[in-house]
């Protein structure tokens, strides 16, 4: 898969979205990583090597970054930039065709970094997941992940206003409990 336009190896683990949502995950740390390397979330319209995407990502030399391809062969945009490093949070929440990106130092406290509204794409089912890239000849990138949520909005709203209150864990129970909107 080219994730970026250029020859990258890429991790992708996924799943698919048909409706609302966000994902969440905390890049917990780059081991022997190469400045370059990438990870972070990904959602895209299909697996083909030149398909439209989103991504959301955190380097070891440059924080994080958002690009994204509109459409099949275009090329990426870059449309957010932050300074950061892992560990850090990153959320994507995807409400109709906006995709909103947050960041956080702890997993509590979020800042929202970009809005953007993909037209060409977005409408029904995308993969959403965790990618981690690298431009190097190593078997496997070096980014490493924990913390991953993805949670399906049952009532979308068109912004997402306290991302970090999207999921709770009950005590003791090991139950994840999402709130209803509007509260």
């Amino acid at each position: 898969m080219n994730a970026k336009g250029r020859d990258t190896r890429v991790e992708y683990a996924w799943q698919s979205l048909a409706t609302d949502g966000n994902i969440s995950v905390r890049v917990s740390a780059f081991k022997n990583a190469h400045s370059t390397d990438e990870a972070g979330i990904m959602l895209r319209q299909g697996m083909d090597k030149d398909a439209p995407y989103y991504f959301a990502y955190l380097t070891p030399r440059d924080g994080v970054s958002v690009h994204y391809r509109s459409t099949s062969r275009a090329q990426d945009t870059t449309v957010a930039h932050v300074v950061g490093v892992a560990p850090m949070y990153l959320r994507v929440a995807r409400a109709h065709n906006v995709y909103h990106t947050y960041v956080s130092q702890n997993g509590t406290t979020w800042r929202a970094i970009d809005a953007l509204r993909v037209t060409s794409w977005s409408k029904g089912a995308v993969l959403v997941g965790i990618a981690a890239t690298t431009r190097t000849n190593v078997i496997q990138p070096a980014g490493s992940f924990d913390k991953v949520a993805l949670i399906v909005a049952t009532n979308p709203r068109p912004h997402v206003a306290h991302p970090a209150n999207a999921v709770r864990q009950h005590r003791g129970t090991g139950k994840r409990h999402q709130p209803r909107h509007g509260r």
